[in-house]
């Protein structure tokens, strides 16, 4: 939520929090979710695609509630 003087901000990196993303060098789509422990992890993600390290993992903008292209991590 923004209005003209503040903004409420959610971080991805805690339980229950989820944002669609792309990989940059495969275009995969999955879903980074937030763990306990403070982490991110990477799901929903089809066996079939090639991660490579390095890749930059991106925001999709499917769901238009985060634009698409901030970068969220890297494999």
């Amino acid at each position: 939520m923004v209005n003209a003087t503040t903004s409420q901000v959610q971080l991805i990196d805690v339980p229950n929090s989820s944002v669609n993303v792309i990989l940059s060098g495969s275009r995969a789509t999955g879903v980074v979710t937030g763990g306990r422990s403070g982490g991110l992890k990477l799901q929903n993600v089809s066996q079939t695609e090639n991660l490579v390290v390095g890749d930059l993992v991106v925001t999709s903008g499917l769901g238009r509630a985060i634009p698409p292209s901030p970068p969220v991590g890297q494999i």
